[in-house]
């Protein structure tokens, strides 16, 4: 299984601390730094910039530990959404 996690990159030690705590739950990640998120809003356009954690994984889905993890993170980020995939199906949290 290949889970994704989008995230704004405001805050580079946010990023840092979630890639350590996933890859104790997981055993691995990989972040991707520096992605350009694209999407509309209204009639114009919007540019993020975002990271990407991807983690690959035998569990069959996210834990109650990492869905609480996300919600931190969410939290800490003031984000309204937290957006997921697992097999690149789509979640928001």
């Amino acid at each position: 299984m290949i889970i994704k996690i989008f995230l704004p990159t405001h805050n580079a030690n946010i990023i840092y601390d979630l890639a350590h705590d996933l890859t104790n739950i997981f055993g691995g990640c990989t972040v991707y730094q520096n992605c350009k998120g694209f999407w509309k809003n209204k009639k114009e356009i919007e540019v993020d910039n975002i990271t990407i954690i991807e983690i690959f994984t035998d569990k069959s889905h996210l834990s109650i530990e990492s869905r609480k993890l996300l919600m931190e993170i969410k939290r800490k980020l003031n984000q309204k959404l937290i957006a997921y995939s697992i097999d690149n199906d789509m979640f928001f949290l």
